[in-house]
């Protein structure tokens, strides 16, 4: 059985608890003998002296009474006399009942037998009296009343004195009890201080040994622990600091977030009108390829009718030298034309103006007729000419046509990259709303987090506390147990 430090405590209670039921004991038993013989005492005084006393004291009584129905002549006197000297009787023998030794039972009985004969005799006097008779009152009272009271009281005054003499020894007895009570438990008593004196001495090595270890224990391990929380609290207090630098960071991030998906807004809607604008070029660069087939298709036609010209002026050879000229004329507005065509692109203006001082030439044509037949060698070779310029315009045409339609291919891939690139925008800007959105929940976060953190500072700084109280009650124990710490 290991013996705690509330065992070994129960221990040392119970042998002072048995050390006090043993004086307890031996202090009780001489009490009740101390007690019964101061109680036997009482008991005599109570039921032989106190009504020994009384007895001698009602036959007094009653011997007053006898005189004072003598002297008056009053019966009433005569009744107390008789009713004070029945009580008398009542007393001597109650008190003859009570005494333990025939001697003194004795004594009383004739105490009882002289009370009956005192009577007897003041009922003679009492007659005589009555019937005046004076000489044997005087002579009943001288020679029975007198001598019978005498003896009543001898008897009773010796019967009162035994019995205060037995009194007396059971009280003394009752004393000599005591002492030797007194006596008996202040030894127990003596005895049961060194039992429990050594008892004590050796449980309370038996305890503060292993309670100065324990303490001393408990104060280095408090202390460790102080140690410990102070260094937490330390930690705790950086992450709190790093949490709040999080905290302001992750804000930061979030508002960059939301400009990040405005920003990507802006962008999808520009991409949104690039594509808009690249299927606005895809249609312009379709017009002016329709346009350019239809001028390559009035250059055909213009190339047609000028050979016809050309085999109409070989059949009018009047106006041979002015159709050459109008001939060099349309060949060198041909060239214009071309080269107008060139810089023009899709638009084709210069055909326009061409056509306009065609039209300028046909009408001074028209006025220098007389000098068609000079101008009609001219004429056939511009026709010559121009029927050249006019397969080279259609070529050239041609290949404007090509790079237009390849430009419009270009312009298609562009409105195509541009519809990929809206699309793509628009995802980012929804994963940038989903971004801004996780940033909000990344922040809530690590404001829980920096709450969190703020409640374990405050938990770490009482648990703190409470190391210092250990630490400081370690000590105190130690102090109290009397440990001594190595330095």
């Amino acid at each position: 059985m290991t013996w705690t430090v509330g065992r070994r405590i129960a221990l040392a209670l119970a042998i002072e608890l048995v050390l006090l039921i043993v004086v307890a004991v031996v202090g009780g038993g001489a009490l009740g003998r101390s007690a019964a013989a101061y109680e036997r005492a009482l008991t005599v005084r109570r039921t032989t002296v106190a009504p020994a006393i009384r007895a001698e004291s009602e036959v007094r009584g009653a011997n007053v009474e006898q005189l004072r129905f003598l002297l008056s002549g009053d019966e009433r006197y005569e009744r107390r006399r008789d009713s004070i000297t029945a009580v008398a009787r009542g007393l001597a023998q109650a008190v003859s009942d009570t005494v333990r030794t025939p001697e003194a039972r004795e004594r009383w009985a004739r105490t009882i037998a002289l009370l009956v004969q005192w009577n007897d005799a003041a009922t003679q006097t009492s007659a005589a009296s009555k019937a005046k008779d004076q000489a044997t009152v005087l002579r009943i009272r001288a020679t029975k009343l007198e001598p019978l009271v005498q003896s009543i009281d001898s008897l009773v005054r010796v019967g009162i004195l035994e019995q205060q003499r037995e009194g007396e020894a059971e009280a003394e007895v009752g004393r000599s009890t005591a002492s030797d009570a007194r006596g008996a438990v202040m030894l127990v008593a003596l005895l049961a201080i060194i039992v429990g004196t050594v008892a004590a001495f050796f449980l309370s090595r038996s305890i503060t040994r292993p309670l100065q270890a324990t303490a001393t224990g408990i104060a280095s391990s408090s202390a460790q622990i102080l140690t410990a929380t102070t260094e937490q609290a330390a930690g705790t207090n950086e992450t709190m600091a790093a949490v709040t630098e999080t905290v302001a960071t992750v804000d930061e991030v979030a508002q960059t977030a939301v400009q990040s998906t405005q920003r990507a807004r802006a962008v999808a809607d520009a991409a949104q009108r690039a594509a808009e604008g690249g299927r606005a070029g895809r249609k312009a660069v379709d017009d002016a390829v329709n346009a350019m087939r239809l001028v390559q298709t009035q250059v055909e036609a213009m190339a047609t009718g000028i050979v016809a010209l050309a085999e109409q002026a070989q059949s009018i050879g009047e106006i041979t030298t002015a159709v050459s000229e109008i001939a060099e004329q349309t060949k060198l507005l041909a060239l214009n034309a071309a080269v107008e065509s060139t810089r023009a692109g899709e638009h084709g203006r210069g055909f326009a103006l061409v056509a306009a001082e065609i039209k300028t030439l046909a009408g001074e044509a028209k006025e220098s007729t007389v000098q068609v037949r000079r101008l009609l060698s001219d004429i056939q070779r511009s026709t010559s000419a121009v029927v050249m310029a006019t397969e080279q315009g259609t070529k050239q045409t041609a290949a404007a046509v090509r790079q237009v339609n390849q430009a419009g291919e270009v312009i298609a891939q562009l409105a195509t990259v541009a519809d990929e690139a809206a699309q793509a925008a628009a995802q980012i800007v929804a994963s940038a709303g989903q971004q801004a959105l996780g940033m909000e929940q990344i922040r809530q976060a690590i404001a829980n987090i920096h709450d969190a953190t703020q409640q374990n500072l405050t938990a770490t700084k009482q648990t703190e506390a409470a190391a210092q109280d250990l630490n400081s009650l370690g000590t105190r124990l130690v102090g109290m147990v009397g440990a001594r710490k190595s330095a």
